[in-house]
């Protein structure tokens, strides 16, 4: 990149990044808030304390005090966000379970609140890349609490003593989610000798939790990471998910190992312990298909309100599905888009599509934006929450997890990104138009024919 690209580059980022003490001091709290609650360090320590609460709390208060404070209203996605808030809230005046209903409503519209908080006070892309970074931090260290709270869950399956990660398919889920976020934490010589390390134990920890749904969503992402490589980038991979495979099957124990092969069928070749830990990992596939099939039952007969958030066990229990009310509660849907169709009704399914598509959109653009340089921070932050997006997209085919802070987080992280994407642009845009020589396109030089700034080409940024 030469000196007047540099210079331009330098006035685009600087624009974007005046913010006041209250501002900066509401990011931190932030970023504090996003560790713990991808760690779960807490769970374990002094669960008492509460301190993410407090964090959240202080954080949303001095959001108050932003210039910005309306940003989620002015971005698409932020409204359509407001808008499938809004359509659960209908759904829940229709529920068969209305306690259950209204208790989901009230959790999202404080996660809604999170987020246009989040939309008011990530300015600049070292804000934004300080949140991933924190939510890689804490992606690390939940991977490291797997190997100190561990307990066995369905044989030899990973989890933890304590927490929402109990669950392996849960704890599966936060590791390859998190892992694409450590591109944002160090490049080159720093990333062999701290990146790889992490990215080696979250990985470890991800494969003793015997997740299948995990097992695709690593898959995917790993295929995205190697679609947004260079052909070196390509080989790396290639070379990396060799040795992956090799040490995964030397510390990996035998019956997760045939865990991640078994789903239809049983081997009948397998011996007495062997042949039973099978039938439970057909069974458990077996569970999960006619709960999918029940979802979109619930869906056919519900479309347009749903049974109500949180309404599906009460529904499974109703038709006849649970002998026991009280076991019912353990039925979910196990499929993120059929629990908002079944549960909100198809135009809430509808309005995520259209959310995670924005949002695919925006990060997307970002990542492969034609006049910055491949390590300028906002393409990696942009490829990073892209990636991310990929192994949560895959995942949600696997669990239900329509109602938790992560689509919130998702759509406040990439709005905000596109929002300084397009402040960015514009001052190079501006400052080129003040007598700067115009910038060529470092990925493909020749793009910008003949047009007077050299800027002119550049599409809208949603």
């Amino acid at each position: 990149m030469n000196a007047r690209a540099g210079r331009l580059l330098a006035g685009a980022d600087a624009a974007v990044s005046e913010v006041s003490p209250a501002n900066t001091l509401g990011v931190l709290m932030l970023v504090g808030y996003l560790f713990f609650l991808q760690s779960r360090l807490l769970d374990f320590t002094v669960p008492q304390l509460h301190l993410p609460m407090v964090l959240l709390i202080g954080m949303v208060g001095l959001s108050l005090l932003s210039s910005n404070l309306f940003a989620g209203l002015r971005l698409p996605a932020g409204r359509l966000l407001l808008f499938f808030v809004f359509l659960l809230g209908l759904s829940a005046l229709f529920s068969i379970d209305r306690r259950q209903s209204v208790g989901i409503v009230t959790s999202d519209i404080r996660h809604l609140t999170m987020g246009f908080a989040m939309m008011s006070l990530l300015v600049s892309v070292r804000d934004i890349r300080r949140c991933l970074q924190g939510l890689a931090w804490g992606t690390l260290v939940a991977a490291l609490l797997g190997f100190v709270f561990q307990v066995t869950v369905e044989g030899q399956r990973l989890g933890l003593e304590a927490g929402r990660f109990g669950d392996p398919n849960d704890y599966a889920m936060v590791l390859v989610m998190g892992l694409p976020l450590w591109l944002t934490v160090a490049s080159g010589v720093p990333r062999v000798i701290l990146g790889i390390p992490a990215a080696g134990v979250i990985f470890l920890s991800f494969a003793r939790a015997g997740s299948r749904g995990g097992l695709l969503a690593f898959c995917a992402l790993t295929l995205g990471y190697a679609i947004t490589s260079s052909f070196m980038g390509k080989l790396r991979v290639a070379i990396l998910l060799v040795v992956t495979a090799v040490v995964a099957i030397a510390v990996v124990p035998a019956g997760i190992q045939k865990r991640y092969f078994t789903i239809f069928s049983v081997d009948e070749n397998s011996s007495g312990s062997t042949m039973e830990a099978q039938r439970s990992y057909v069974e458990s596939s077996n569970s999960r298909k006619a709960l999918l099939f029940a979802s979109i039952g619930a869906t056919v007969r519900h479309p347009i309100f749903g049974v109500g958030p949180g309404g599906f066990p009460q529904y499974y229990w109703q038709q006849g599905f649970v002998e026991e009310k009280r076991n019912r509660q353990g039925m979910q849907t196990h499929n993120t888009y059929t629990q908002v169709s079944s549960e909100a009704g198809i135009p809430a399914a509808i309005c995520l599509v259209c959310i995670l598509f924005l949002c695919f959109r925006m990060t997307w653009r970002a990542s492969q934006e034609p006049l910055l340089p491949l390590s300028h921070p906002l393409r990696v932050c942009g490829r990073a929450l892209w990636l991310s997006m990929i192994a949560w997209a895959l995942a949600a085919l696997f669990l239900s997890m329509a109602w938790t802070e992560v689509i919130f987080i998702y759509v406040a992280l990439s709005s905000s990104l596109a929002s300084v994407h397009r402040n960015m642009i514009a001052g190079m845009r501006k400052q080129a138009g003040q007598g700067e020589k115009p910038v060529s396109s470092p990925a493909k030089p020749g793009r910008m024919g003949a047009s007077p700034t050299g800027l002119a080409h550049l599409r809208p940024i949603s």
